[in-house]
């Protein structure tokens, strides 16, 4: 108690002294969903969420910070409550003429250079050094205590969580990861890796680990891209099973109206796993087996406004067999400075051999 309440007047000292940040975002999303021959499914989520900032010296690079939800969820008829505690974290830096040196240690998202293998909240502690030449970063944490009901991660289904209608304790994985980055190499080309290692506990099948090296960088003035390739390796019981993703994307940029053309390439192997689920509009799966090419666009007719719009060709990576196409747009309209609404829609043209699906989401954000 007493450790409890020193802390406590610190961070009211700190408050009192370098100033108090805090505010609020309310979000409303309506989703029709349907995935064929199921008719549609109806989905609501409306979000309320808190965060408080307190810095401990004048710079504000030393702090605590702390971020809530409150989500009242609707689907299929049935209502749910879910609270969460998203960000715990107290940041600590140290500036020096060569660099910056920042340790953190609580509840904050983490994500691997890829943002495909692992990109999620965790309660770890995380170093890093930052310097003109290079960065290098480390990081260990424990899955175990999020919320899954709203931080999917793979394989939970065949894991007997402990479910409430509030909160639900995630797949526990102990995570250590190590990386680094290292800017303008040649034709300012940045290169960074890193390597990732999953521990499972308490009874959950499937150590995994994974690798990734990334490049990215201008090719002209206007043209820019970015290149990526991780391997995975899952180890259950006597089986290993080693999975390979590669991607690419070119992008060019336009000042007429900020748009901006993009072509994509994906692949992912049969064998390839993650620890976090891949958020796709439609559903979270991971990315294994499949092949997509694609193109997007994006322009901002205004400066309150941004439209987008993609299309990808969908194959399976082991056959090459087509699957379907992907077409997938949304448009943002931020009208007052605090406000903010949000339209998407996306459907499936399948192949004889696939489900269609379709799916329209309508949102709208106020901060305050």
């Amino acid at each position: 108690m007493k450790k409890i309440a020193s802390l406590s007047l610190l961070l009211l000292f700190s408050s009192l002294l370098f100033g108090l940040d805090f505010g609020g975002l309310i979000k409303n999303d309506a989703t029709l969903l349907k995935n064929n021959p199921a008719p549609f499914m109806f989905e609501n989520n409306l979000d309320t969420s808190l965060f408080l900032k307190i810095p401990f010296n004048e710079d504000g690079l030393s702090y605590f910070a702390a971020e809530g939800l409150y989500r009242f969820q609707t689907y299929d008829g049935e209502f749910t409550h879910i609270v969460d505690a998203t960000v715990l974290k107290f940041n600590f830096s140290v500036t020096s003429p060569n660099g910056l040196f920042t340790a953190a240690i609580g509840r904050f998202p983490v994500s691997d250079v890829t943002s495909r293998f692992f990109s999620q909240p965790s309660d770890g502690v995380y170093l890093n050094y930052y310097s003109p030449g290079f960065t290098a970063s480390m990081y260990t944490g424990y899955t175990g205590l999020i919320n899954s009901q709203l931080t999917t991660m793979t394989n939970m289904d065949a894991y007997n969580l402990i479910e409430t209608p509030v909160y639900s304790l995630s797949l526990p994985y102990l995570m250590v990861t190590g990386g680094v980055s290292f800017p303008y190499v040649f034709l300012n080309q940045t290169i960074s890796t890193d390597i990732w290692g999953g521990i499972a506990l308490q009874g959950v099948n499937g150590n995994i680990a994974e690798a990734s090296f990334v490049i990215n960088g201008p090719l002209t003035a206007t043209v820019f891209h970015t290149t990526s390739v991780s391997g995975s390796l899952v180890s259950e019981d006597q089986h290993r099973d080693f999975g390979l993703l590669a991607t690419t994307n070119i992008t060019w940029y336009l000042n007429t109206l900020n748009m901006s053309f993009s072509g994509d390439i994906l692949y992912a192997s049969e064998k390839f796993s993650t620890l976090t689920a891949t958020s796709g509009f439609f559903t979270s799966i991971p990315w294994q087996n499949i092949f997509t090419t694609g193109f997007t666009a994006s322009i901002t007719p205004h400066r309150t406004m941004y439209l987008e719009t993609g299309v990808d060709a969908v194959f399976s990576a082991t056959d090459m067999q087509y699957e379907g196409i992907y077409l997938d747009g949304n448009f943002h309209w931020q009208f007052f400075s605090d406000t903010a609404i949000i339209l998407q829609a996306a459907h499936f043209f399948a192949a004889e051999n696939s489900l269609p699906a379709t799916k329209i989401s309508l949102g709208a954000a106020l901060s305050f």
